[in-house]
């Protein structure tokens, strides 16, 4: 919570993102639970993460658009040098406003190679995996998720990641697809700019749930519409995300199979899903 409300001070400060501004800060009490943050409320919805497949295409559209136009200036804020988790090195409030200066954010365990940050990543995620119901396609996904780190080509540069995407974390407009609020920033990475951007593409297109049947695989549309918003933001820096990364888009798949057991289905549907996360990921790694 402390880093946090920092980085919302810092987004509030430094961009157009709708993030809650923060009206003070405890890090610490002698008496009540502590730290705790206190922000203001904005409007929308908190619509149910797996509606993101029952989105018209006019409003998944929107979303995205707006998603690439967030992520170009999330990726722009000039905040860390090294990659790893976003923490905060500043003085302790007592019930006080953040400053909202970048320079008060840091780096925990701070990786100079983004190689070795992806990694460490991976394999965290790849041991959670091992628990999972898709523990059968862990040694494939391992050793393909290995050969495409050492194939990485640099230079890599690190910016702020929201890296949590999904409409849990967010507050819409459900006709329309607007939004109107971003939340919950407390898993913000330093990362490459195109490994945030291919999270969203996966996560808002709804491809996990295109078992369904009533469900398609709506990746290029939300694909195309991202890299626009986010080009329109950011043209100098929209080549960082313009070419897919099918390396990134796998991790953010096995975070998918890994929360499987989250998500929601209608009735004798639930293997009809693993079924096309499957065939996806095999497909992937052949």
């Amino acid at each position: 919570m402390p880093t946090e409300s920092r980085i919302q001070a810092v987004l509030n400060a430094h961009t157009s993102i709708p993030v809650p501004p923060v009206c003070g800060v405890v890090d610490d009490h002698d008496s009540l639970p502590s730290p705790f943050y206190l922000m203001r409320a904005l409007p929308g919805e908190e619509v149910a993460y797996e509606r993101v497949c029952r989105f018209e295409d006019a409003s998944l559209r929107r979303l995205a658009r707006e998603t690439g136009e967030y992520l170009a200036e999330l990726h722009a804020v000039s905040a860390v040098d090294r990659f790893g988790h976003v923490r905060h090195d500043g003085p302790e409030l007592d019930g006080g406003q953040p400053v909202g200066d970048p320079a008060t954010l840091t780096i925990g365990t701070p990786r100079e190679a983004w190689p070795t940050a992806l990694r460490n990543y991976a394999d965290r995620e790849l041991d959670r995996h091992a628990n999972s119901r898709f523990s059968d396609l862990t040694p494939e996904l391992r050793r393909w998720v290995e050969t495409g780190i050492d194939e990485l080509d640099g230079p890599f540069e690190p910016v702020l990641g929201r890296n949590d995407h999904g409409l849990h974390n967010l507050l819409i407009d459900p006709e329309t697809g607007e939004i109107t609020a971003m939340l919950d920033w407390g898993y913000t990475l330093a990362v490459p700019a195109a490994f945030d951007f291919e999270f969203a593409a996966y996560l808002y297109s709804g491809a996990f749930l295109a078992g369904l049947p009533d469900v398609s695989d709506r990746r290029p549309l939300v694909r195309e519409a991202m890299l626009s918003g986010y080009r329109s933001t950011a043209p100098t820096r929209a080549e960082n995300v313009s070419a897919p990364e099918p390396l990134y888009e796998t991790v953010a798949m096995i975070r998918i199979m890994n929360d499987f057991h989250h998500l929601a289905f209608p009735d004798g549907t639930e293997t009809a899903v693993m079924d096309r996360i499957r065939a996806d990921v095999r497909d992937r790694i052949s």
